[in-house]
């Protein structure tokens, strides 16, 4: 890092990730194990950074729950959520390792809740955009309320351009400079959607999965069963992500969000919306075990987020400690291509000296920061105008750590120093980077900031 700050380990109070289960207690259940195979099949070579891809899961967001279900067991059904969907086994005693997604697009737009077969709770549409940065998206980016009216069937276009787009003023327009860039490749006549191009190739591709004994190739899902068929038209919308307006294209499933942005790297280019995450927010406005009273006080910079969060407050838990800020500490950040890395450091410890690298695909990865004085400042590029090599110890994690460089790409801003706060609660940590007044919410994956590929968010403080 800079010369002006001192450097060390990162050392933080971490809790597990333990949540209260929505009923009274149930017997254990054997999908458990299910859910994990299930996610290793895709995510676990993404994890190990065998491959450049998506996630087809993405990071676990809770334990395992029972929630409402008329037909399950005692009238529950055990589910699981992620960041991209939720994992369920509806029906054990005849399915017992049958595990589906939920139709959680199809709730949050109809607003209402599924509790069995062809049982639902009436709630409201979730105002909550499709992607991007929450709060502080763009006000144009669609809502989950705002797609209801281009639900409707249309007749096939295969072959055809996609030039439309789709705001939260739920006016249709067009874009014709998009014309030659994204075509129609297949027709859905279950529910009169067409599926553009990147879409169907994303949804039937091979690459490598795990099979429970190895790694091997094959179909990486099977896309009826993680996506549903499609429920709207593909749209191209602006979406902010990590507060800069991108253009994207868009199309609702019956399961999930599919998004194409073309200025990410190529593996990156289709992603899964976070509709698990956003359906888990939506459902559980305060978090499931959320509205506690907390012994500890969260520090007035997070403070304000956390009030006008919503259910950020139950997504966190309680601090865990009485945080870090003014003199006793300072930070680091630097923008780049594809995301961003920060650095936070106690001014009283020696032992807290790591980085944090965040890409824009909401995932997060934490380094050591090994530089000291003395070692090479850079590598000795010379990036096109406009864009900067990182130095330092942001240069080093970017120059050594496998996948870092390609999934970053180059900085767009040089390194720049401040102050900051920083503090843990029981499933997360919150930071406070003074360099661009930004607030960072980093959730721990399996109760540990430390594990590779954790889930971040950004907030205007």
């Amino acid at each position: 890092m800079k010369r002006y700050f001192s450097k060390t380990l990162l050392a933080l109070a971490i809790m597990g990730l333990a949540l209260t289960p929505v009923l009274a207690a149930q017997p254990a259940h054997a999908a458990n194990a299910v859910f994990d195979a299930v996610w290793q099949r895709t995510d676990l070579p993404v994890q190990q950074g065998l491959v450049s891809r998506s996630w087809v899961w993405g990071n676990q967001l809770t334990g395992d729950i029972y929630e409402p279900y008329a037909q399950g067991p005692n009238g529950t059904h055990l589910v699981r959520y992620y960041d991209k969907s939720r994992m369920e086994v509806n029906h054990p005693d005849t399915a017992p390792n049958t595990v589906s997604n939920g139709l959680l697009v199809v709730d949050m737009i109809n607003g209402r809740i599924q509790v069995g077969d062809n049982q639902f709770q009436q709630s409201i549409p979730a105002n909550t955009t499709i992607a991007g940065d929450t709060p502080g998206s763009n006000p144009l980016t669609p809502r989950y309320a705002d797609l209801a009216p281009i639900m409707v069937g249309t007749s096939s276009r295969i072959g055809g351009d996609v030039i439309a787009t789709y705001a939260s003023n739920q006016i249709i327009g067009s874009d014709p400079s998009r014309a030659g860039q994204v075509t129609i490749a297949a027709y859905s006549t279950q529910t009169g959607h067409n599926i553009p191009s990147v879409f169907w190739s994303f949804m039937n591709a091979s690459g490598t999965i795990w099979n429970g004994n190895a790694f091997v190739q094959g179909q990486i899902m099977d896309w009826l069963s993680a996506l549903g068929y499609p429920i709207t038209e593909p749209y191209w919308t602006i979406i902010s992500v990590g507060g800069h307006d991108r253009a994207v294209m868009f199309q609702a499933f019956q399961r999930r969000i599919l998004t194409y942005t073309p200025t990410n790297p190529g593996g990156f280019r289709v992603e899964m919306g976070n509709v698990g995450a956003q359906y888990f927010n939506w459902r559980y406005p305060n978090g499931i075990g959320g509205g506690q009273n907390c012994g500890t006080a969260a520090l007035n910079v997070f403070g304000n987020v956390i009030t006008h969060g919503g259910n950020l407050a139950g997504l966190l838990g309680c601090p865990t400690d009485a945080g870090l800020t003014g003199s006793n500490i300072v930070s680091a950040w630097e923008s780049f291509q594809s995301g961003q890395m920060i650095w936070v450091r106690s001014q009283n410890d020696p032992n807290d000296k790591s980085i944090y690298v965040l890409y824009t695909d909401g995932t997060y990865q934490v380094y050591a920061d090994t530089w000291s004085d003395g070692q090479p400042i850079n590598g000795g590029l010379t990036p096109p105008a406009g864009l900067f090599e990182p130095v330092r110890g942001f240069g080093k994690v970017w120059r050594e750590q496998a996948g870092v460089h390609d999934r970053l790409g180059l900085a767009t801003a040089t390194e720049v120093g401040g102050g900051g706060a920083r503090q843990g609660f029981q499933f997360a940590t919150m930071f406070y980077i003074g360099a661009n007044d930004q607030v960072y919410a980093l959730f721990y994956t399996n109760g540990d900031v430390h594990q590779p590929t954790g889930r971040w968010q950004q907030y205007n403080r």
